[in-house]
């Protein structure tokens, strides 16, 4: 029987999980954003889930940067109060979503501006 090596992080749709939705304009930020999950997969060993949950929250955010605040849609621009008004309006949608998924958009969030950070991207 022969060993099996580490199976590749998929969404579910057979793309890798660091690939973008097709739906999110390129811009620096989504760059940042595939590099931030790349780093996830590759030096921090994500599990398949995370790395999907992580897409799907900066997925989200780039979207909506896109429609609400397209000037922050570069690591450098991007600031708390753009990051807050971002998890207040997903927290006020209809339906409300559950308390673990705001959670886990902050989350996501957070790291991802640790990574900005940390990798010189944002300032």
């Amino acid at each position: 029987m022969r060993a099996r090596g580490p199976e590749k992080a998929s969404d579910g749709d057979g793309k890798p999980a660091g690939e973008p939705a097709p739906s999110v304009p390129p811009s620096p930020l989504a760059d940042a954003a595939n590099a931030f999950l790349a780093h996830l997969a590759d030096a921090r060993e994500a599990s398949a889930h995370t790395l999907r949950a992580y897409r799907h929250e900066l997925d989200r955010l780039l979207g909506w940067l896109a429609r609400e605040a397209p000037d922050a849609a570069d690591p450098r621009t991007l600031d708390a109060r753009t990051l807050r008004a971002f998890v207040l309006d997903r927290a006020g949608a209809t339906p409300a979503p559950a308390p673990r998924t705001v959670a886990r958009a902050v989350a996501s969030l957070r790291a991802f501006g640790r990574y900005l950070a940390a990798s010189g991207r944002a300032e």
